[in-house]
């Protein structure tokens, strides 16, 4: 056979055979990285785990509050929803005058004029873990920057287990309770109209 069919032949079938090659590999991957809705998957493998499967919760007591704070100045009512218990976000809704917690996020959106520190108003890099597996936290104790009204007392719990018993992977916080606490916190200066 000549030099130049070889050739020919070694192009004309190479590149099918590469493309071939390339389809496959991406196909796998397609299928790897996103895969299909398998219902007879157990739950946490098919990615509607459980804190006890991930760590979905907070590390934190303090973080868990912040972020409450965070998502609201965000008016993202799932991720602030999140951090607290269904009973703690109905009581929450309650306590500040809303229907219910989604509701209470967009409202209390609008009243902030200063995302990033109204985000800011709870430290949550406070040393250590707590010695209880309850913390309560007072947002009167700390300063409430960013023109949105302080959110009250939240009781935040250690949790051990998740709903079906599994141990809890890692350290993980849930907001568990809340009051309203005084409204404006004491000591605070009501805000007035700037005098010309």
């Amino acid at each position: 056979m000549p030099r130049w069919l070889k050739w020919i032949g070694k192009k004309v079938l190479g590149w099918p055979i590469l493309l071939l090659l390339l389809a496959l590999a991406a196909t796998w991957a397609y299928n790897h990285f996103f895969p299909g809705e398998d219902e007879e998957l157990p739950a946490p493998e098919a990615g509607r785990g459980t804190y006890s499967a991930t760590e979905l919760l907070q590390p934190n007591p303090y973080r868990a509050v912040q972020l409450v704070y965070q998502q609201i100045a965000q008016n993202l009512p799932d991720m602030a929803c999140g951090n607290l218990s269904k009973a703690a976000q109905a009581k929450f809704a309650a306590d500040l005058g809303f229907a219910d917690c989604a509701q209470a996020v967009h409202q209390l959106s609008t009243e902030v004029t200063n995302k990033t520190q109204y985000a800011q108003s709870i430290p949550f890099n406070k040393s250590g873990q707590p010695p209880g597996d309850v913390v309560v936290i007072n947002s009167c104790d700390y300063e409430i920057k960013g023109g949105g009204r302080a959110l009250g007392v939240f009781t935040v719990e250690r949790q051990r287990t998740d709903a079906s018993g599994g141990q809890v992977k890692g350290e993980q916080w849930l907001i568990t309770g809340h009051e309203p606490g005084p409204h404006p916190c004491p000591g605070t200066k009501p805000s007035a109209p700037p005098s010309n």
